[in-house]
């Protein structure tokens, strides 16, 4: 009957979207409620009202960075052409807005006391990745998505999503946090463009 077939339908449906394998880690995804978006930054909304009728990415930098510094003031300041970073140490690290012989620009986006990084918004021409900054020692790590910090401030979760214009990275990566800089455990790309995660447990 339609009834029998439409239960069936129901019964046989796949949960399980996708499974990873990289390196020694197996990653499995299935479908699963809804959850409130993560906000990393736990200013997110602020940010997006300050650059909602903003269409150029540079554009949205700026005007985020401007409003951050008068929030981590303790931590970073610009000048005309360039973004300083204050380590512990009391020794400065600098990063162009502009840099031309590189087509590349920095610009600050956040400063995680949690794990002591700064993270920095990497943008060139076309296309974009982020900066991990150690604030004791100013060990860099480029990473290609957002970081989401576990837990137990152990593990970071770096996530992007490019599918429409597909300049960037689409996929995971994850990142061991170790005394003075990370280590990559793995970096997959994906066909489909993950947006947002949620850590469950501590690692």
């Amino acid at each position: 009957s339609s009834e029998n077939t439409e239960k069936m339908k129901k019964d046989s449906v796949v949960t399980k979207i996708d499974t990873l394998v990289a390196n020694n880690y197996v990653l499995t995804f299935e479908k699963t409620d809804s959850f409130k978006r993560s906000d990393i930054f736990g200013d997110f909304d602020y940010r997006s009202n300050l650059t909602k009728n903003i269409d150029n990415s540079f554009d949205k930098a700026v005007i985020v960075q401007k409003y951050l510094s008068e929030k981590f003031n303790d931590y970073f300041y610009t000048t005309d052409t360039t973004l300083v970073l204050k380590l512990s140490t009391g020794n400065n690290i600098s990063f162009p807005f502009c840099d031309e012989k590189n087509e590349i620009g920095y610009y600050f986006e956040n400063y995680f006391k949690n794990i002591d990084y700064y993270l920095l918004n990497v943008m060139w021409d076309e296309g974009y990745c982020w900066m991990l900054v150690n604030r004791k020692n100013g060990h860099k790590t480029k990473i290609k998505g957002l970081p989401f910090i576990s837990l137990d401030n152990k593990m970071i979760i770096a996530i992007n999503s490019d599918l429409e214009a597909g300049y960037s990275f689409n996929g995971i990566e994850l990142y061991s946090i170790m005394s003075d800089s990370l280590k990559l455990e793995f970096s997959r790309a994906t066909t489909w463009g993950p947006k947002d995660l949620k850590w469950l447990s501590g690692s």
